[in-house]
């Protein structure tokens, strides 16, 4: 059978929630995937737990970086043996209903975008949907003006709850940049190079904000954002 939609996560120094995380992906609906795992070099028991569901589940596939060199990284790294039509990102200390792939890929086959969008839940003590403005759910995104619109709104660079053409982002060498939080000038990119991108108002993502040793909570990040910034003027 023809694996359908590569999974990547990349993985560094998680072990408190992985599990979670893993037991989320291994248990969807949709089984037409292969689980791209990248151990960015953690220092915690996160690699014995990757090999652990790999001995479980043979569409576990396990990159073991020896160096860290960083989220951006790991990602790209996992892009380069994506070997998927699409391609999806889950963040390991997230976790998803067991719909989720295949709400995405569903819809994928349905309107045939370069990305297809779902909503998403906010855990921080407890749950809350978070919903995008009614425009996302009726707008034709191949217009410039209205991708320009849809950058203006909060969490719209995230990775998770989206799903991509591989080809796409191979054609568009749509590519990491930046050490941390360069999923906000992938996105950027994506967005403004889709030939058209579709929302779908439904949830099978849970987002943990402000865990322990997350980049939300790194002081250093504010050293990347005049980076991050003149990479979002070049791109626009």
């Amino acid at each position: 059978m023809e694996t359908k939609v590569s999974v990547i996560i990349p993985i560094y120094n998680v072990e408190k929630y992985l599990k979670q995380c893993l037991d989320s992906v291994i248990n969807q609906t949709f089984k037409d995937i292969e689980i791209i795992c990248i151990n960015d070099s953690s220092t915690d028991k996160s690699l014995q737990i990757i090999k652990e569901y790999q001995q479980k589940d043979n569409r576990i596939i396990l990159i073991d970086l020896k160096e860290n060199k960083g989220v951006s990284n790991a990602r790209n790294e996992g892009l380069k043996i994506a070997k998927c039509k699409y391609i999806t990102f889950v963040d390991p200390d997230d976790w998803t209903d067991k719909d989720y792939v295949k709400t995405l890929y569903d819809n994928m086959i349905k309107y045939d975008y370069d990305i297809i969008g779902i909503g998403f839940y906010i855990f921080n003590k407890q749950i809350k949907e978070y919903k995008y403005p009614k425009f996302c759910y009726d707008t034709d995104f191949s217009l410039l003006e209205n991708k320009q619109k849809l950058l203006t709104l909060r969490l719209i660079w995230s990775l998770w709850a989206k799903i991509y053409k591989r080809d796409f982002i191979i054609k568009n060498n749509i590519v990491f940049e930046s050490r941390i939080m360069g999923d906000i000038t992938f996105n950027y990119e994506a967005i403004l190079s889709a030939r058209n991108i579709k929302f779908i108002d439904k949830a099978n993502y849970f987002y943990r904000v402000y865990r322990t040793n997350s980049i939300t909570l790194n002081k250093k990040r504010f050293y990347f954002y005049p980076e991050i910034i003149n990479k979002i003027k070049k791109i626009l």
